[in-house]
Parts: C-alpha cells; structure tokens; sequence
C-alpha cells in the first residue's frame, strides 16, 4: 500500500489495522538515505513513497 503525502495519522492506522503497530506506539518518522563505508557518494531524491505491510 502506498501513501504518497498521505498524513502521518492515516499511515499509522494502517499499520494498526494489518497489526504492524500496536496503538500505543507511534512512528517518528521516515527516512531514505545511504551509508558510505570508503569513498564518496551522493543521493538524489525527486519523489518517494512508503510502502505499509
């Protein structure tokens, strides 16, 4: 299921709906990015989504 722009409170009921997430808990966020170990890198990012379940 993708939530492009969708609202923080919406992705959360789906994740307490499929059971991912207990209602007492809450997401902090999302995060995209790399991790360079040697040498240089770069990312470039023009749109992204989170896929839920």
């Amino acid at each position: 299921m993708q939530h492009r722009g969708a609202r923080p409170a919406k992705k959360k009921q789906a994740l307490v709906r499929r059971e991912l997430l207990s209602r007492n808990k809450y997401i902090s966020g999302t995060e995209a990015g790399t991790e360079i170990f040697k040498g240089s890198g770069r990312l470039d990012t023009k749109t992204y989504s989170v896929d839920i379940g």
